[in-house]
């Protein structure tokens, strides 16, 4: 399963389609990385690949930034250096989670601003033996595999499973929204044809934030799907941290 974790296949000679995900997210760090700054890409799903898991995913990713700020010797980074997050999809999962438990978690750092898009919100039967591959393999080959399938084929109890307890007890945990509201002035972008997570379902999270005195600017994005806005998403949340990063001030309140 280490093979996974970007801190493995981000080096170039472990580079192959499986690991195209972490390939792909190359071009948002080298387009940091020529502008000067010092970019930490965490194994935020933790050592058992625990994707979803939000306060893990949270944690781990202010834990990177704790450890980056101490690099002084190799990065010359200052102890009062800026820092913004940036993520898209999973990564945008982790930066979420990262600005909701700041202040409980890492009171101390001092984040400057972030931008996440492509955002998640919120009884197996004879035949499923073949999705037990997805613990061991990477994002492309398993959306390969079982794309336009329907995962309820695989259920005997259908989406009943939804309404076991401890699954409930799980999602309670895992919901965005009920830990605080982050005053760090964030760039929100989001498909509204996104196939994967639905558009609705971020307008409502971010309605939220704004109604709890969040600054936010959330672009809605017309063209594209998730895997698209990936990329053509990207320049309005580089140019949005580097605003931020620059000195100039954030739009107080919600903007979209």
């Amino acid at each position: 399963m280490e093979r996974l974790f970007p801190s493995i296949t981000l080096q170039r000679d472990l580079a192959n389609i499986a690991s195209v995900t972490s390939q792909y997210g190359l071009l948002w760090v080298m387009s940091a990385l020529e502008k000067g700054w010092v970019v930490s890409v965490p194994d935020h799903e933790g050592p058992n690949a625990a994707f979803g898991a939000g306060i893990l995913a949270g944690q781990g990713t202010l834990d990177s930034i704790r450890v980056a700020l101490q690099s002084k010797t190799i990065t010359r980074l200052l102890s009062d250096a800026k820092i913004a997050l940036w993520g898209y999809s999973g990564g945008a999962l982790a930066a979420e989670w990262a600005l909701e438990i700041k202040q409980q978690y890492a009171p101390e750092l001092k984040i400057t601003a972030a931008a996440i898009g492509g955002e998640l919100k919120d009884h197996f039967r004879p035949n499923a033996s073949a999705i037990y591959d997805v613990t061991r393999q990477c994002t492309i080959p398993t959306i390969v595999e079982f794309g336009y399938k329907n995962f309820w084929d695989y259920i005997d109890s259908g989406d009943e499973l939804l309404d076991d307890p401890y699954l409930q007890k799980i999602f309670a945990q895992n919901k965005m929204g009920n830990l605080g509201t982050s005053k760090v002035p964030t760039y929100m972008y989001h498909a509204i044809n996104d196939e994967l997570l639905p558009f609705q379902n971020i307008q409502d999270l971010y309605e939220k934030y704004c109604s709890a005195g969040a600054n936010i600017q959330f672009s809605e994005e017309v063209f594209g799907e998730h895997i698209i806005v990936a990329l053509t998403g990207a320049a309005g949340a580089l140019g949005y941290l580097i605003d931020r990063v620059d000195g100039k001030a954030a739009p107080v309140g919600c903007h979209s």
